[in-house]
């Protein structure tokens, strides 16, 4: 019900209700509520949460947890905890990862990360490889990867 919530835009309610479920010990719903808190702006209480779910080996709440920090501005931490993701072989991590590198200035590591994403079949990787080398002057290069998408 907090995800529906959500969805429709009532961020108040869905809070209450998944609040309740995580309260209850739920990694799923500490990452739902993380995403749900981070939806409403209130950034620091979403990286409380996803902290908690991502401490509990909840790996899509470390991806979670690395898109909010990316958000806060803290690009190492978040680099930190999406390579962990991604170790652990979340697909989306790999690909977020990509993004956070290339927000930080390390165009050859995003272009290794999502070249790797989009290898393991993440289409949305192989536009953000493209657009990373695009950025990086290879025009050619950028052409090829976002023909194949």
């Amino acid at each position: 019900m907090g995800i529906t919530l959500r969805e429709a835009g009532k961020l108040d309610d869905a809070i209450q209700v998944l609040q309740k479920a995580a309260d209850l010990g739920s990694a799923h719903a500490m990452n739902e509520l993380g995403i749900t808190l981070r939806e409403a702006g209130k950034l620091d209480d979403a990286i409380q949460v996803l902290q908690k779910a991502a401490g509990l080996g909840h790996v899509h709440a470390m991806n979670e947890l690395g898109i909010t920090l990316r958000a806060t501005g803290k690009i190492n931490d978040a680099i930190r905890v999406l390579q962990k993701a991604a170790d652990l072989g979340n697909i989306q991590s790999f690909n977020e990862l990509g993004i956070t590198l290339r927000a930080a200035g390390k165009i050859d590591d995003a272009i290794q990360v999502l070249q790797k994403a989009a290898d393991l079949g993440n289409a949305h990787s192989m536009n953000e490889l493209g657009i990373t080398l695009r950025d990086a002057g290879k025009i050619d290069n950028a052409i090829q990867v976002l023909q194949k998408r």
